[in-house]
């Protein structure tokens, strides 16, 4: 009886443990998108043309600072999590930037070509003005994989396994941007599909880096052909002679279709990591 006792003691301050990761996981996301909305109105501070960079700034060190408590919480440092820049880094950054890269080009390429569209210059495009914009990604960028894939996503891996914490913090960051006014459909097709990815890349790097390189690769793609509205961009799809109603169906069907395929992608890799046990 005695040791039936100790045995259900032991079992419930397991799976207390693991509750308390989860909710503590949960917690740093929903802290951090908070503190982001509070602060975030302290970006008009600054000149229209720096606004972006004034609010991935914003975002950079709200990050920080949340992950920074929930490290004390802990009684962990943030090296722990993934923030430390080590001799890989720059590696790490510019692998994932490079695998952001071909995949995103891939995925847009596959839409304009199964629904017989074509990419045109914009006609105002000015190469200058597009990096000055476009480089605040890299903050946007930087400010979401701390949030999401230091503290919480590394210390939910660690304390229930690596699916909880793909799962999980996709829901997340889901949730995140559709709180930053995305709607439902497109922040789980989009952000949600791509977590696993950004996942994946912690999980094989043991940091953020490749992460990020992935994120704003991702981004930026999306950005130089314009499917980001409050960017200037280089190029376009030509809708010049308009797009029908069922020709736009079939343009989102494809869209569906191919982040179906990236969460296959960032499924299967995830996968091939843990069989290989090549998680760090």
């Amino acid at each position: 009886m005695d040791n039936f006792f100790i045995i259900l003691v032991f079992q419930f301050a397991y799976v207390n443990k693991k509750l308390v990761a989860f909710l503590q996981a949960i917690l740093c996301c929903v802290l951090f998108t908070a503190a982001l909305a509070l602060t975030g109105p302290l970006k008009h501070v600054l000149p229209p043309q720096f606004e972006r960079y004034a609010y991935g700034a914003i975002g950079v060190i709200v990050s920080l600072v949340v992950v920074w408590l929930f490290c004390k919480w802990v009684k962990k440092q943030p090296a722990d999590y993934g923030l430390q820049w080590g001799s890989k880094s720059s590696k790490n950054f510019l692998t994932g930037f490079i695998f952001g890269l071909i995949l995103s080009v891939l995925a847009f390429f596959i839409v304009i070509w199964a629904n017989g569209l074509s990419v045109v210059l914009a006609a105002d495009y000015n190469i200058g003005i597009f990096f000055l914009w476009a480089m605040a990604l890299l903050l946007l960028s930087l400010m979401e994989e701390i949030a999401f894939r230091s503290f919480a996503f590394i210390h939910l891996k660690n304390n229930l396994g690596i699916w909880p914490a793909q799962i999980t913090i996709a829901i997340l960051f889901a949730l995140y941007h559709v709180v930053g006014g995305q709607d439902m459909p497109t922040s789980f097709m989009g952000p949600g599909v791509w977590a696993f990815i950004f996942g994946w890349a912690v999980l094989r790097s043991g940091g953020i880096a490749m992460a990020t390189g992935i994120h704003f690769a991702a981004n930026l793609l999306q950005t130089v052909m314009g499917q980001k509205s409050s960017y200037p961009s280089i190029w376009k799809v030509d809708i010049s002679e308009g797009i029908s109603a069922s020709l736009q169906q079939q343009i989102n069907t494809t869209g569906m279709l191919v982040q179906g395929g990236i969460l296959i992608v960032g499924i299967v890799l995830t996968i091939m990591l843990q069989r290989k046990k090549l998680v760090v």
